[in-house]
């Protein structure tokens, strides 16, 4: 007997359209141009960049699983746990995005990446609950990690690019032309996240056995065996592979994506760019 199917194509293609737009905004942030950015746009000395890499990594560990913990407790009136999310997030994630390439980076971020966490725990938390058919969700995730893998990968080696080239034809300057594709890639990626809330929630989670507390959270990664397996020193894998190349990006950030800065000082994280209007440049405002 041929399995009941959920799923309509118009939902699922509207979904992976919004999931191409996360990607989009992704590419920006997660990727290697976010720190060309701030290496040769903005010119941060390597030291600030560095500390910056590890306070983000840092941000990350504590935020994703609080946010987790958040949207596990929470329920809509209308009985939905992640759907409702879909809606609410991508303005605020595009607004940030955008905010991130003007000033204030270290307040930016955290408000960038508390937004973008919800967001993306909620996509890829409805993939479990798009269809009580276990095959069909299957197939549903196989699309999504494919088209998203190939955007971000397609993006994030462009956008760099495309910019540098733009920006010569045009004679305009770089920290323009980042702004640009922020508004064009981070806003209108976050934009077009919208249809993400395509998705169906079919599956509800039942009151009683939802996890109670944040330290609950915490205690079952102690239970997951597949984490730890994937934590061990085994070539270059997981977790260490993660924080290998956070140690790469350290070590290289004032020689692979940029100069060193030798007349600029490290100084305080909060408020670090401001806009130069006669060299057309958002500055380091911690040193001269």
């Amino acid at each position: 007997m041929e399995e009941k199917k959920y799923i309509g194509r118009r939902e699922q293609t509207g979904f992976l359209v919004g999931l191409s737009g996360q990607n989009m905004v992704y590419s920006l942030i997660g990727a290697s141009f976010f720190t060309y950015f701030m290496t040769d746009i903005a010119l941060f000395p390597a030291l600030v960049v560095s500390v910056l890499l590890i306070v983000m990594k840092v941000w990350d560990g504590v935020n994703d699983p609080i946010v987790g913990s958040f949207i596990d407790k929470h329920t809509f009136k209308n009985g939905e746990k992640l759907r409702p999310f879909l809606r609410y997030t991508p303005l605020p994630v595009g607004i940030f995005t955008v905010l991130l390439f003007v000033s204030y980076f270290v307040i930016m971020y955290i408000c960038w990446d508390l937004a973008y966490t919800v967001q993306d725990v909620s996509i890829w938390g409805i993939t479990a609950a798009v269809s009580p058919n276990s095959n069909e969700r299957d197939r549903f995730v196989q699309w999504a990690r494919t088209i998203g893998s190939c955007v971000y990968s397609a993006f994030s080696t462009v956008i760099p690019m495309a910019l540098e080239m733009i920006a010569n034809a045009t004679g305009a300057s770089m920290a323009l032309m980042a702004l640009v594709f922020a508004l064009i890639f981070g806003l209108g990626g976050s934009m077009l996240s919208y249809r993400c809330y395509a998705a169906q929630e079919r599956i509800h989670v039942v009151q009683e056995v939802q996890q109670q507390s944040l330290w609950e959270s915490f205690s079952l990664l102690f239970k997951n065996t597949t984490l730890f397996r994937s934590c061990q020193p085994t070539g270059r894998s997981g977790l260490w592979r993660q924080f290998g190349d956070l140690l790469l990006q350290v070590r290289d950030c004032r020689g692979l994506f940029g100069r060193e800065q030798p007349d600029r000082r490290a100084g305080a994280v909060h408020h670090l760019l401001h806009y130069d209007r006669a060299a057309g440049l958002f500055r380091y405002a911690g040193g001269r």
